[in-house]
């Protein structure tokens, strides 16, 4: 318990009720957490004195509030005074606590709080919303004298006006209120309007609008940023009176800065800690200066240690952001605008504006996101960029990290519990004299099972090689390890960033085709072996060690000082099994395996609608059973090569590939996965020896086919023009094709030349609308979200685009597409259809949809037509009926002739039309 009546001046104490004895307490209660509601409004109330505590750490929020309670919060609230006596000078006979009579008999003589009747209070009666709006409109002088007439709607009216209800807008106004939701109403009354009554010399009165923290208390309010510290500064510089921060405020109307002790701000921890975190500020200004008596934190933090740069958003956390130089207006963080700087060297934090300077700092970094007011999404966001070293401090405690400052030189943060040899990230400010020490890095041992230009397996784990923003590249890291030996790494967000104790030596494994076989020559005074071969994309003649190599081979090899070392294999039921285990191993192995098939007549490679690949022969064994393969399917990275000869042309892609490949009759071709767990594997490396790549790439465009315009010729050459929609720009516009027929409704890829291709696009799904909200869509029973930039839209009949709401799609089918598991794109379809039959008295109504997903809602029948006449329904019921039915069941059996039934579903009226025939 921290006695705060030290901090109020004289001058402020004069301000008080004379007599007062305000006591005021700044308390940290076990059962108010940082995520309760009201935790700023129960910090700010216990500070000035207005509420207590029910024990000597609980507050219980939950517990409700009753009307003599309620009678001393207003007495505190109203007088800034505590104790209000034990005298009842009222007429009420129900009082049995002396403690509470002197506030109760205050606020009935006021007339804040009438009685139950003439001689009964109900002390112990709870408070309503409506009740505590109707005392506190009173108490605001806001009560006109003939509200009572209205109540309770007139005084819940100007209490609402008053802003009484913020922050209870979920409560109803007959609730009784607990002890947290009285202290945000109580706390909402403390900046309200507050007419006070002031006389004239001349005797006449008049009304001057105030506040309670102004006018009882002789506070103002503000939110506040930590902006700076001695050490450090958001804006121009630093503070330089020692002890002292600077906050930049705002009190609703205009902004201003404060530089005051740190100590009155009572806060645990370190100043700079708090940088850029907000406060509700209780604050006087006494003499020119301004004086803190209550910082509350509005804001909550996390660290992050991963940022991803998405075109020109980044990623933080499950997040995506935008950085700005300053707010588009008040409402910027519904926007997911983020105003973030990095620590400098000299104290100032630098603004960074753009992803492409960010990018520049994301080698050894953490930032810290900045939540106010309960939010989702940050407003704020400060970063530190560190370095990498190995912490040594020496028998004189000098420390290397601080230039060979000691701990009583510098101030040394080591929350990383790092010791000596450990591998660290640290940041240290010469001029602030601060070291903080913020990670010690995860050493892993193991043997290299494999290496490649950006990656290594060493034991069961693998990692990245480098950090190339940090200046530590690949190959630096590469060229330390070697196949079959033990190595230490030291590991950062899943990269191998170091190497201890290793030693350099050859590069990893690789691919080459050899197009010669290798020739013995006499070169220099010795024998050499060379041979043309397709290495890294490029044919050249090489060296090799042993003379291996035979013209159309696919080969693993190593490559050091400019000699190549050809890897034997040798092949079992299709299957590569290399003479070196380091290399590739078997179909139980870790690593990669490899697949030969010889003669693979008539094959063709497709990328089917689930975004893998599959190998299909129409004709004869299939590739899988040809290479002891079951059920082939594999993806493709941004490592894998693939290259086809493609009559007599060397044809390369690497990276992320999507295109059906041809595999002509008789040839080979050599295929290696990464050997992973499940049925889908990663292309590691492919060749053809005589194929086709498709015309299109990864940026290949997707089109429907809307109709069919007619020919065009141009440049020697006959196409098909077609009207489409164009998945890529959102719009309805004309395209070529060479080839004529392509099905209306159908989608289509486009080639590199922009010209509609015969190879269809299967990934538009499609599937039923049963429910939405403003971020998502079920279809079919399953819910997706709604990307950031999702496309909902109808293609009218006269192809015109147009932008539909998700509620407009709701009950109605469409087709959606899908991107990371959001989608990105819906198209309206049709609306749902139904048919009907008659028998008796009973209808049954068949939807062209699923019913199972309305399973939990109750339709309901609204009327039934014949012709133009209504028939009574009277005693009609509908339910869910067998096979996908709705069953209605009708008074009396249904004469001959056209009807029309209409009735709900899911919310939604639909109509079906029926004949009752002879």
């Amino acid at each position: 318990m921290k006695d705060l009546k030290k901090y109020l001046s004289a001058s402020l104490a004069a301000l008080m009720v004379a007599g007062c004895s305000t006591l005021t307490f700044a308390r940290n209660f076990d059962d108010i957490t940082n995520d309760s509601k009201a935790k700023t409004e129960i910090s700010i109330l216990t500070d000035i004195g207005v509420i207590k505590g029910t024990g000597e750490n609980e507050f219980s929020p939950d517990e409700n509030v009753t009307r003599e309670q309620m009678a001393t919060f207003l007495f505190r609230l109203m007088l800034g005074r505590d104790d209000a006596g034990r005298v009842n000078t009222t007429s009420f006979t129900d009082l049995y606590e002396p403690y509470y009579n002197g506030a109760i008999s205050w606020a009935n003589a006021a007339g804040y709080i009438i009685g139950t009747s003439k001689i009964t209070f109900e002390p112990t009666g709870g408070i309503t919303k409506q009740d505590a709006m109707t005392m506190l409109v009173r108490a605001l002088g806001q009560d006109n004298g003939k509200m009572n007439a209205g109540y309770p709607w007139s005084y819940i009216n100007a209490g609402i006006k008053l802003g009484l209800d913020r922050g209870l807008t979920g409560v109803a106004y007959d609730e009784t209120l607990t002890r947290e939701e009285t202290a945000i109403i109580l706390y909402n009354a403390l900046s309200a309007e507050y007419l006070v009554g002031r006389t004239t010399v001349g005797g006449n009165v008049y009304y001057e609008s105030t506040s309670i923290i102004e006018e009882v208390f002789g506070y103002s309010t503000a939110d506040a940023v930590l902006v700076a510290t001695n050490d450090y500064t958001l804006e121009e510089n630093t503070v330089v009176k020692n002890g002292y921060v600077t906050l930049r405020c705002t009190d609703g109307k205009d902004a201003f800065y404060m530089t005051v002790p740190y100590a009155e701000m009572k806060l645990a921890g370190s100043e700079n800690a708090y940088l850029g975190e907000s406060f509700k500020l209780i604050y006087s200004k006494e003499s020119g200066r301004h004086k803190v008596l209550s910082a509350v934190p509005t804001s909550t933090s996390e660290e992050y240690t991963s940022v991803k740069i998405d075109g020109g958003k980044v990623q933080i956390g499950e997040s995506k952001y935008t950085l700005v130089d300053e707010y588009s207006d008040e409402l910027s963080t519904n926007n997911n605008e983020l105003i973030l700087h990095a620590y400098d060297a000299d104290g100032r934090l630098e603004q960074i504006e753009t992803s492409d300077e960010l990018a520049e700092l994301l080698g050894f970094y953490s930032v810290k996101l900045i939540f106010d007011g309960g939010r989702d999404t940050a407003s704020r966001a400060v970063m530190r960029v560190y370095e990498m070293d190995t912490l040594s401090v020496d028998k004189d405690g000098k420390i290397n990290l601080a230039g060979g400052k000691t701990e009583k030189e510098v101030s040394v943060n080591n929350a990383a519990n790092a010791k000596n040899g450990d591998y660290v990230l640290y940041y240290y400010n010469e001029a602030a004299g601060e070291l903080e020490i913020a990670q010690a890095l995860e050493i892993v041992s193991g043997t290299v099972r494999r290496i490649t230009q950006t990656s290594a397996m060493i034991g069961d784990r693998s990692f990245t090689l480098g950090n190339s923003v940090a200046g530590i590249s690949a190959e630096s890291i590469k060229n330390k390890l070697h196949l079959g030996e033990v190595a230490n790494v030291v590991v950062y967000n899943g990269a191998a960033v170091a190497v201890v104790n290793g030693a350099e030596l050859s590069d990893s494994s690789r691919y080459l085709i050899a197009l010669s076989d290798a020739h013995r020559i006499y070169e220099n005074g010795s024998f050499r072996y060379v041979m043309t071969a397709y290495v890294d994309g490029k044919e050249q003649n090489i060296y090799t060690k042993n003379g291996a190599g035979v013209a159309g081979g696919v080969y693993r090899y190593t490559e050091q000082g400019g000699e190549y070392s050809l890897i034997d294999v040798k092949i079992e039921d299709g299957i590569i099994i290399s003479g070196r285990g380091e290399f590739i191993q078997n179909t139980n192995g870790l690593d990669e395996i490899g697949y030969i098939i010889e003669s693979a007549n008539g094959t063709k490679i497709e990328l089917g609608g689930r975004n893998y690949y599959t190998v299909n022969r129409g004709d004869a064994e299939s590739f899988a059973s040809v290479a002891g393969m079951s059920d082939v399917k594999f993806v493709c990275d941004a490592n894998t090569v693939i290259i086809v000869n493609d009559n007599g042309t060397l044809m390369h892609r690497t990276g992320l590939y999507n295109s059906t490949i041809s595999v002509n009759d008789g040839a080979r071709v050599v295929a290696v996965f990464d050997n992973e767990v499940g049925s889908v594997e990663t292309l590691k490396y492919l060749y053809i020896s005589d194929g086709e790549l498709g015309n299109y790439d990864l940026d290949a465009e997707f089109v429907r086919i809307l109709a069919e315009n007619g020919y065009v010729y141009e440049n020697g050459q006959t196409y098909t023009e077609y009207l489409v929609y164009n998945f890529a720009s959102g719009k309805v516009e004309t395209k070529l094709s060479k080839h004529s027929g392509l099905t209306v409704g159908e989608d289509y890829r486009c080639g590199n030349d922009n010209t509609i291709t015969s190879e269809g696009a299967d990934f538009v799904m499609n599937g039923f609308v049963t429910g939405y909200t403003q971020g998502t869509l079920t279809i079919d029973g399953t819910t997706f979200s709604l990307a950031d930039d999702a496309q909902l839209i109808r293609i009218g009949a006269d192809y015109k685009v147009t932008s539909v709401t998700a509620a407009e799609l709701y009950m109605k089918n469409v087709e959606f597409v899908t991107s990371q598991g959001e989608i990105v794109l819906v198209m309206e379809s049709a609306s749902p259809s139904f048919t009907a039959t008659a028998s008796g008295a009973n209808v049954t109504i068949t939807p062209d949809f699923d019913l199972s997903e309305f399973s939990g809602s109750t339709p309901s029948l609204t009327s039934l037509k014949k012709g133009s006449e209504s028939v009574d329904l009277t005693g009609a019921s509908v339910e869910f009926g067998a096979e996908n039915t709705l069953s209605v069941t009708l008074a009396a059996e249904l004469a001959e002739g056209p009807y029309e039934i209409s009735f709900k579903l899911g919310g939604k009226e639909f109509k079906v039309s029926f004949t009752v025939g002879a």
